[in-house]
């Protein structure tokens, strides 16, 4: 119950975009600090202000009280909205790693931020410390995030001037240690997530989904990929899990777990479970976070991870004639799972509300019925290309249609 509420307290499950502490007030004993935090959740941007009272109990500093003292929506247009704040990106080839290295030792006030799944995170600051333990930033202080990641080195700057230098530094003619892939600008959220691990490859960052214009990167479905060490508990784990339907192939078992928003059942995560395999899959980042910590903390020890990706064909690749067969309300029940999923899900064309709310005000009708035009659009779109769309277009209306006369 404590770790719960600290974690929602603190917002652990969002992106932290910066943490810092204000003022300390400090005697021997006991300590009083000021700090904020600038945090995403949901397409939106909140100011959090906090007060930590410590004491100082055998030697260590321990938290003894933590008080939010005030929330407050970033306005979509402040300069300190992450979605406003642009940087560059230069992306590399590895083609020595050892001589890489070499050359990044040369540079100043670089120090390491952490270790990814496969590579690093590196950091060159305004404002070198050793110890570097005065926050999470990626709005102050910053000159350069170096990421090192499987078989590429990405720079990360907000100054272009700086990644250039960097670039000169780093890229020279007898330089064989990195080959030049291209540069980019994208926003500040979508850099901290390649940052967080939530991109296989710089690549996929840049991959515009075209297959379906109601899906934005909240609802792309991402898999995380695990070797079983201990097939046994893992399938007892997730069959324990409360909200859980199953699905059996001759090869794989698929578990569908739900959660409700309000009466909608509203998919939360895909577990594909092989004989020594599991992918588990999820609508966008932040269900994917939340679900990967609980799912490692229960299996601590019987899993290990095997890398990230982006599902191309979708939530509905399983729905082959076979499995239609077998079960045959299989298809129903995966677009009810995905339309209510759509239905609450905020998106950045509706101007970060979901379907749902937006129908709820006229300014909101009009950007729905706007997105609505879209999906027609891509729809067309992809029956020229000779793809089929899992979800028509009079799925969506009559989803809103339903949805409508419910609330009458």
């Amino acid at each position: 119950f404590c770790e719960n509420k600290c974690s929602d307290l603190l917002h652990l499950s969002t992106s932290i975009v910066e943490a810092q502490a204000d003022e300390v007030f400090a005697n021997q004993n006991n300590a009083e600090v000021t700090s904020y935090a600038t945090i995403v959740n949901d397409n939106y941007c909140y100011h959090l202000k906090y007060r930590f009272l410590m004491i100082k109990a055998q030697g260590n500093w321990l938290i003894d009280k933590i008080v939010l003292e005030n929330k407050e929506l970033v306005s979509a247009n402040s300069p300190i909205n992450p979605y406003n704040v642009y940087v560059y990106c230069r992306v590399y080839e590895i083609a020595d790693l050892d001589e890489l290295f070499d050359n990044l030792a040369n540079i100043d006030n670089i120090t390491e931020v952490e270790e990814l799944p496969y590579g690093l995170h590196l950091r060159i600051t305004t404002d070198f410390r050793e110890d570097f333990n005065w926050g999470v930033s990626f709005l102050s202080g910053i000159l350069a995030d170096l990421i090192i990641n499987g078989e590429e080195f990405v720079i990360i700057c907000r100054d272009y001037d700086t990644s250039l230098d960097l670039h000169n530094v780093l890229f020279y003619s007898d330089n064989v240690s990195l080959i030049s892939r291209g540069e980019y600008q994208i926003d500040l959220v979508t850099a901290i997530n390649y940052i967080s691990g939530n991109y296989t490859t710089f690549e996929d960052v840049l991959i515009v989904d075209t297959d379906d214009l109601a899906i934005e990167n909240n609802l792309r479905f991402i898999s995380t990929n695990y070797l079983v060490k201990n097939r046994p508990q893992v399938l007892e784990v997730i069959k324990n899990m409360p909200n859980i339907s199953c699905v059996v192939d001759a090869d794989f078992t698929i578990f569908y777990q739900y959660e409700y928003k309000g009466k909608d059942k509203v998919l939360l995560a895909e577990y594909v479970l092989g004989y020594d395999w599991l992918t588990l899959s999820t609508f966008g980042h932040k269900d994917m976070k939340l679900v990967r910590q609980n799912l490692e903390y229960q299996l601590y020890g019987c899993l290990e991870i095997d890398g990230m990706e982006i599902r191309e064909n979708g939530f509905f690749d399983i729905l082959t004639a076979d499995m239609k067969k077998a079960y045959p309300n299989l298809e129903k029940f995966l677009k009810e799972l995905y339309l209510n999923k759509w239905y609450n899900s905020r998106l950045h064309y509706l101007g970060g509300m979901s379907p749902s709310e937006a129908a709820e005000t006229e300014e909101g009708k009009k950007l729905l019925w706007g997105l609505i035009k879209k999906i027609y659009q891509n729809e067309a779109l992809n029956l020229r290309r000779g793809k089929r769309s899992f979800i028509k277009l009079k799925e969506y209306i009559s989803l809103i249609e339903e949805k409508k006369k419910e609330k009458q």
